[in-house]
């Protein structure tokens, strides 16, 4: 669905932002989307919890952005990132993590 937004006092067409989650804790996911949601310019198309729905929720829906955790449970974060951009390099993501190792920053950038 496409809005209209006023940018410098011109009205332009803008589409919402497609987005995905993936967390393993579905209390997390329930909260991100609800955040989320109270934007108009923003659209939760699913909200998964391991690596192979996150992988099968992309493929279906093409987002523009997917916002993961770095701990998947058995997967990681990293192994989603790289998969994410071999189906398709546009789409944007955002890592969440409770670490604060500089050599995770570096793994997933």
């Amino acid at each position: 669905m496409n809005w209209l937004a006023t940018f410098y006092g011109k009205a332009q067409l803008v589409a919402k932002m497609k987005i995905i989650l993936v967390d393993d804790h579905s209390i997390l996911l329930d909260g991100l989307k609800r955040l989320i949601q109270e934007d108009d310019m923003l659209s939760v198309l699913d909200a998964v919890t391991t690596l192979p729905e996150a992988i099968r929720a992309i493929d279906k829906h093409m987002p523009d952005l997917v916002i993961t955790d770095y701990n998947l449970g058995e997967d990681d974060g990293l192994s989603l990132v790289q998969k994410v951009k071999r189906i398709n390099p546009e789409i944007k993501i955002i890592v969440l993590s409770m670490h604060d190792e500089s050599h995770l920053v570096k793994e997933i950038l």
